[in-house]
């Protein structure tokens, strides 16, 4: 394959900055350009080389002193000869880097297409470079975590235990195939095991399909909705809980007209919070959108916090259930415990389905914020307990075909119909390769996949 070469650091000012080149000429082609005592081709594998990178032999001042890291195929990242130049983090002197790299014969990789050739190499499989994808966009900590196990190894080791299930239980349809006429041999197998491997895997395809659903809380945020009265607090609220002004905050009521959104990370999740219109009842036609939309932000969010006055007789409110329409997670807050005049009135919501806490704070002067977090934390740990998540779109496709496959193979084995039955189960295993990669996967959608990852990745 060709030898391709990448700026694999962010382009823009900064300290340090890599130019990665992978491929049989990787040595080569740096020694045109890089000097150092000894040569890069000279030095033992896995080494890390002080030197300076020359323009040309005919100008003696450098361009640049940077450290080389040479990896000898195949311990490496691509299982091919790669090289790193950790240079100083200017522009200028990586593109010139890029530019000598490709004038010495380098090709200028696509994107992801050092994870790719780490894919076709053996090094990973399909799924876990799929994953590295994630792990570089990962927005929370612990969504770093979700995706560093699915690129460990976690997910695929999932997959091909299930996989091996599925040829087990292909190996004895076989034989009750093959020896149908053998009234001894079928009686000395448990001809009860392909359909019992079938019912198990139907429930862990489930279960994969049902951790992808939830990881998209994990990267995108566990979405919270801060509702209540006009005036109650709920832009004071959003802008301590974010610890920056984000929302306009006046003592006027009904200042919020439309929902303002904005991520916060709590204890390693990521949450979303919505703060919304003041919920009344109105017949003003602006006050009304507002109103339409905090309905919406409400029906779609995963947990409510429902903000309260507590200063006495400011603000009549509505009731809550005309606003949320179906049970949710709801946090009462009762809010402005810094005023004198301040009562929470706790009865009045026991009865309220969904209520799983309610709190005292003041989100002007940050009493009880603590608290609340800690039980918005709590719920987000709450989501997904399993580490082999499904992190993809495709991924979660293929466990749902294989569900299916896994469905329909169950009901042939049912009414011993051997060979429909081990038709579908094949189906089933072909579904788990191709999470895995490892009966090969087409160049389309091998571009398709890595072409959503970085350049220099």
């Amino acid at each position: 394959m060709d030898t391709i070469v990448a700026i694999a650091t962010p382009l823009g000012v900064g300290a340090l900055g890599i130019v990665r080149l992978s491929g049989e000429r990787s040595f080569e082609i740096v020694e045109t350009f890089f000097e150092s005592a000894p040569p890069l081709g000279q030095a033992a594998a896995q080494q890390a080389l002080y030197g300076k990178i020359l323009l040309s032999t005919r100008n003696p001042l450098p361009l640049d002193w940077v450290v080389a890291v040479k990896y000898a195929a195949p311990k490496s990242y691509t299982g091919e000869n790669s090289v790193e130049i950790i240079a100083h983090g200017s522009p200028v002197i990586l593109k010139k880097i890029l530019s000598l790299a490709l004038k010495a014969g380098a090709r200028e990789a696509l994107p992801g297409e050092f994870t790719q050739r780490a894919y076709l190499n053996g090094k990973m499989d399909l799924a876990q470079a799929q994953a590295v994808a994630g792990l570089i966009r990962a927005g929370s900590e612990r969504a770093s975590r979700l995706y560093a196990g699915v690129v460990s190894g976690l997910l695929s080791a999932k997959i091909r235990r299930s996989a091996g299930e599925i040829v087990e239980a292909l190996a004895m349809i076989d034989v009750m195939i093959d020896h149908a006429d053998d009234a001894g041999l079928i009686e000395s197998v448990n001809t009860k095991l392909p359909g019992q491997t079938a019912r198990r895997l139907i429930g862990v395809f489930e279960q994969m399909i049902a951790s992808f659903e939830q990881h998209y809380k994990w990267r995108e945020g566990m979405s919270v909705a801060i509702v209540g009265a006009p005036n109650a607090g709920k832009s004071t609220l959003l802008n301590a809980l974010l610890a920056k002004d984000r929302a306009i905050v006046s003592a006027a009521p009904g200042t919020t007209r439309d929902t303002v959104e904005d991520l916060v990370e709590i204890n390693g999740g990521l949450i979303r919070l919505i703060d919304t219109a003041g919920w009344r009842e109105t017949s003003e036609p602006v006050e009304s959108l507002g109103i339409e939309r905090t309905r919406l932000a409400a029906a779609n969010a995963d947990l409510i916090i429902w903000v309260r006055d507590g200063a006495n007789g400011r603000h009549k409110e509505a009731p809550l259930e005309n606003l949320i329409g179906r049970q949710k997670i709801i946090f009462e807050v009762w809010n402005k415990c810094d005023l004198t005049d301040f009562q929470a009135r706790n009865g009045e919501a026991r009865a309220m389905p969904g209520l799983a806490g309610s709190f005292v704070i003041s989100a002007h002067r940050g009493d009880g914020l603590e608290e609340l977090k800690s039980a918005m934390a709590k719920q987000m740990e709450g989501i997904n307990g399993g580490e082999a998540v499904v992190t993809e779109e495709r991924q979660a496709d293929l466990l749902r075909c294989g569900r299916e496959d896994l469905e329909r193979g169950l009901t042939h084995l049912e009414h011993n119909a051997w060979d429909l039955a081990g038709f579908e189960l094949r189906h089933a295993l072909g579904d788990c390769h191709g999470i895995t990669g490892e009966d090969g996967i087409s160049e389309e959608i091998l571009s398709s996949i890595f072409s959503k990852f970085c350049v220099g990745k």
